[in-house]
């Protein structure tokens, strides 16, 4: 790897950054690995000897242990970086791509050069903050926050000198909360309160400096900060200014770096400056923070009028005029006495805090101050815009920050010290599910006193009580969590409210239409809605997010409460359950919709909440609702999860219909997915069995097609040869001739899978005429079928492997047009095995351009990247690429993620066989991940299938056997004897080439029986050569030779 393409940050946390992808945090797998990657980075020239980070990072540990778990750390970082190259072993020192990018290095080097700036925003928090308490990170934390404070000190000196005292003293009054004992930043500090005409406050640093040493070491200041104290005190006093009126922070503020630097830019271009967002956002302290920052450079201050607890308007004026210090005669109104003084007053900050309860009040009153004060500048806070003239509203985002403000308010409460991993990864989940709000973030840490961070995570179910424990001196409505959200609801109109508590419906994003659909009734119409929620998203109550909206989690359940009061609950789920239906329905191709899988996550929330309600209350719905969804879960691999609606939607609708039939069979296609042999059989059973039963002569015969496909899958070629036969004919004598062509179309499965090409080849041709025989497109019966494992002669010298180059059963229905495209396909492999490329290549084109003329843009997608493994069969890689490439990222955009992911295994051989073995091995190590989180068993055995074809073409033999031996494994899990099979015999092919006769002639007996259980008379020819070239290698005397 080089400089520009690994990249690792050390500072505030590790992340490595690989051809400008993070590497997951699951790719490490050991917690070590990541350790070792970190130690060679923090290392001079990135190389040290193996027994020195071995006993660094096992101390405990006697060395042959250390030596043994430092090279399952060294395999699992190399995998995790993708790039053996990127970390090497040579002479017994280790040693990191020496041209890899760290963001230590480039922070030391930035401040050295004099880059402060650079520097600054480089240092994002202390070195390796989750490896605190590791001795080999001591030394160079401590020397790397010395220099972060240096640079600090640097760029306050230039702000000063440069007039910037506000942003000069916000600099170096952080730079002391973090270091209150560090006496060069606290000389600093004193300086600029001096030069800022605050003597006072340089003098008090200075003993607030010498209590914190003697408190903690009976020490006094050094004699250069003594010299600056005195000095300070026989300056003669500044010119009185106005003192400043901000309250004082009782706690520290924790991030919004970048929020306060946007808030110094907006606040030099306007006069009126409001802060918007819900209550518990952080509103004011963000006010505070930026007027503070900024009080030095005003000669007229900056005040503070806490609005939240005047309940009258009439009160406004004279609670501005106290804040700004202005005595308003009992004869004068206080108004006229306010703009008589701000017409003079020098320049002035005053914050409005907590409007949003007086809006047209602080309105009129802010237009009027910013026109009679020409130097005045207003920063106000407000659930929502004054809307008045002159006003910027900026939205303050969720806290960026949020965990790191959990651990410091918890450190308060909570005893000890220190963070596991697996609590920092809980306190991550409590911040994101309060939506990054301090209020709430602040109220949860205050539980940890008494509650674990995973109890406090169990109950945030229930946050709105479980956050009620606030601050005993707060305001009541910021007390709790649901006070605060209570304040804001009270200030909404009736219709508002209505609106309000119904959207809590939605469990995730929303659209306009679908808040229309689920919310309008009465007393609502559909024309109110759209401003309606307008208003309740200016109110801060609702977030609109590129053209969606959302209720975060605290204010959703508040709403849902105020909804079950109203007793609306289950008309409003109704309503919910019937708008959830036709948006999966429109996006089912079965249906007549289209899939689009974007539009299906961005809902998918809302779809899990309407089934959850329709298992309960209306299981022929979630039954319905099921059958429209379970093409999305299978695109986007989600076995798990669409097993278990499924099941449930099944359990809970018991009665023999069409629609249960249609529920088993996807049911049975999950399980297939997911390698449950046993549970795949069950519901193909029962759903045959169910359609048998139903007076549907369609579905008695597309009944007696699926089990045949199911039995040639799963059982036995002679007893699905006997159901194909049976489906024909009885599709034959209903005159139903598509469900004929689609049983004579998948009838081919069984001579494909004997190796009896001639005859596959028959029935496929025997499909393609009835097919374009039919009248019309007609209705999808078609199940798409494919010969995507061919048998070729990839091996080393020309052996025959197996090769998975598409899904076997896709779980698509198609139309006349679609199945001649897969037919078509279907015949391309067939001519492929048989070595006749200038046919194959012919039925693929002809797919190709009725694919383009029918729109069917999966069939396209498939095409083009069969023409590229075709392209790689004939040796031109370059054009094999392109054209798998092309077919991948069709794939993508059309959501059919597992699809695309197949299809990069083909562009894995391809940059293998171009001579990019790294490139080949990252791209199987993603899938192989990939498919083990989804718990996608077939593509499993698929992928190790593949990737051992890719190790013996690399000259690797012993990974090969592996991966060979671990796909067959896969394999006979699921009872697929024949692939079980094949990967077996690659396995005994490379057994022989590795001089294991033993092990070469118990791969050949097995694959041997098993194939001629199955009847492909390929496989059987094999093993017979495979155990005659083993019973050679058993004869010689050196059986390397």
């Amino acid at each position: 790897m080089s400089r520009d393409t690994l990249r690792i940050r050390l500072l505030g946390g590790f992340s490595v950054q690989t051809a400008e992808v993070t590497v997951a945090e699951r790719a490490w797998r050991l917690r070590k690995a990541r350790s070792l990657v970190k130690v060679l980075a923090l290392t001079p020239g990135r190389r040290e000897h193996r027994d020195a980070v071995a006993e660094l990072l096992w101390p405990e540990r006697d060395a042959a242990a250390a030596a043994n778990n430092l090279h399952q750390a060294l395999h699992a970082a190399r995998r995790a970086l993708g790039d053996p190259g990127a970390l090497t072993l040579a002479d017994e020192v280790l040693a990191l791509d020496p041209g890899a990018w760290t963001d230590v290095d480039a922070f030391e080097a930035a401040a050295a050069a004099g880059r402060l700036d650079e520097a600054l925003e480089l240092y994002r928090g202390e070195l390796l903050p989750e490896d605190r308490f590791e001795p080999w990170t001591e030394g160079q934390r401590r020397a790397l926050a010395e220099l972060q404070l240096d640079v600090v000190l640097r760029i306050a000196e230039r702000d000063a000198a440069g007039g910037d005292h506000g942003s000069a003293i916000t600099r170096l009054q952080r730079a002391v909360a973090d270091a209150p004992r560090h006496e060069p930043a606290r000389r600093a500090l004193m300086r600029v309160l001096a030069t800022a005409g605050r003597r006072q406050d340089a003098l008090a640093q200075f003993e607030e400096l010498r209590a914190g040493l003697r408190a903690h070491s009976e020490a006094d200041p050094d004699p250069q900060t003594r010299a600056l104290y005195r000095e300070l005190l026989a300056d003669p006093a500044p010119p009185d200014l106005p003192p400043p009126r901000l309250p004082v922070a009782r706690t520290s503020f924790v991030g919004r770096e970048r929020e306060l630097g946007e808030l110094r830019r907006l606040l030099d271009r306007t006069r009126l400056l409001t802060l918007t967002g819900p209550g518990g956002a952080g509103k004011t302290r963000l006010a505070l923070e930026a007027a503070a920052a900024r009080a030095a450079a005003l000669p007229g201050g900056v005040a503070f009028a806490d609005l939240g607890t005047v309940g009258d308007a009439a009160l406004l004026h004279q609670t501005v005029a106290a804040a700004l210090g202005v005595p308003i005669p009992a004869n004068r109104p206080a108004l006229d006495g306010l703009l008589a003084h701000v017409a003079d007053r020098p320049a002035t900050l005053v914050v409005l805090d907590t409007c949003e309860h007086l809006l047209d009040a602080c309105a009129h009153l802010a237009e009027a101050l910013t026109a009679a004060g020409p130097e005045l500048r207003l920063l106000a806070t407000s659930r929502e815009p004054l809307r008045c003239a002159g006003e910027v509203a900026w939205r303050v985002p969720s806290l960026a920050e949020a965990p790191e403000l959990f651990r410091q308010r918890a450190a308060a409460v909570r005893p000890g010290d220190g963070w596991t991993d697996d609590e920092q990864a809980l306190v991550e989940a409590v911040c994101w599910r309060l939506d990054r709000m301090p209020l709430a973030i602040e109220l949860a840490a205050a539980r940890t006193g008494a509650l674990t961070v995973a109890q406090i995570a169990d109950r945030l179910g229930d946050s709105l009580d479980v956050l009620s424990a606030g601050s005993r001196t707060a305001l009541t409505r910021q007390a709790t969590l649901r006070a605060t959200i209570a304040w804001s609801h009270d200030l909404l109109t009736d219709e508002e409210r209505t609106l309000f508590r119904r959207l809590a419906v939605f469990a995730g994003t929303f659209t306009l239409e679908a808040a229309e659909a689920v919310a309008a009734a009465a007393p609502l119409s559909t024309r109110r809605v759209a401003d309606l929620v307008a208003r309740l998203v200016d109110k801060s109550l609702v977030v609109a997010e590129a053209g969606r909206f959302r209720m975060m989690d605290t204010i959703r359940q508040f709403a849902g409460e105020a909804l079950r009061e109203a007793g609306e609950r289950e008309p409003t789920a109704r309503a919910h359950l019937a708008w959830c239906l036709a948006h999966a329905r429109a996006h089912d191709p079965v249906a007549g919709g289209t899939l689009d899988p974007a539009a299906l996550e961005a809902a998918h929330d809302d779809l899990r909440a309407a089934l959850a309600f329709a298992v309960r209350r209306d299981p022929p719905a979630a039954l319905a609702l099921a059958n429209h969804l379970w093409r999305f879960w299978l695109a986007q691999s989600l076995f798990v999860e669409g097993t278990r609606w499924l099941r449930e939607a099944l359990d809970a609708a018991p009665d023999p219909t069409a629609a249960r039939v249609d529920a088993l069979l996807a049911a049975a296609g999950m399980a297939l997915r997911r390698g449950d042999t046993a549970g795949y059989l069950r519901d193909v059973d029962e759903a045959v069995e169910i359609m048998r039963g139903l007076d549907d002569t369609r579905a008695s015969a597309e009944a007696g097609l699926q089990h045949a496909v199911f039995e040639e899958y799963h059982r036995s070629s002679a007893r699905s040869e006997r159901r194909f036969r049976e489906a024909i004919a009885t599709a034959e004598r209903i005159g139903d001739d598509q469900v004929a062509a689609a049983a004579v179309h998948a009838s081919a499965l069984t001579p494909w899978h004997r190796s009896d090409l001639p005859g596959a080849r028959a029935r496929l041709l025997d499909a393609l005429d009835r097919l374009r025989a039919l009248p019309g497109a007609g209705g999808r019966v078609i199940p798409s079928i494919t010969f995507g494992q061919p048998l070729l002669p990839e091996g080393l010298d020309g052996g025959v492997r197996m090769v998975w180059e598409a899904t076997l059963f896709q779980f698509r229905r198609l139309d006349r047009d679609g199945g001649v495209v897969l037919a078509l396909g279907n015949l391309a492999w067939l001519e492929r095995v048989a070595s006749d490329l200038d046919v194959a290549q012919g039925a693929l084109c002809e797919a190709l351009a009725v694919a383009r003329a029918t729109g069917d843009a999966v069939g396209e997608a498939l095409t083009l990247a069969h023409l590229g493994h075709l392209e790689r069969t004939r040796g031109d890689h370059e054009a094999a690429a392109a054209l798998l490439a092309d077919g991948i990222a069709r794939m993508q955009g059309l959501g059919e993620w597992r699809e695309a992911a197949v299809l990069e295994l083909g562009l894995g051989l391809v940059r293998a066989a171009a001579g990019d073995l790294g490139g080949a091995r990252s791209l199987y190590g993603r899938a192989l991940d990939r498919f083990l989180a989804a718990d996608d068993v077939p593509a499993v055995g698929g992928t190790r299938n593949n990737w051992g074809l890719l190790e013996e073409l690399a000259g690797e033999p012993e990974r090969a056997r592996d991966l060979y031996a671990a796909s067959a494994a896969t394999w006979r899990a699921q009872g697929l004897a024949r692939l079980d099979a094949w990967a077996t015999l690659a396995c005994g092919a490379v057994q022989v080439r590795l001089g294991d006769a033993a092990g070469a002639a118990a791969s050949g007996r097995t694959a041997h029986a098993a194939l001629l259980d199955v009847a492909d008379a390929r496989g059987v020819a094999e093993a017979e050569a495979l155990l005659a070239v083993q019973a050679a290698l058993s004869g010689r005397k050196d059986p390397a030779a």
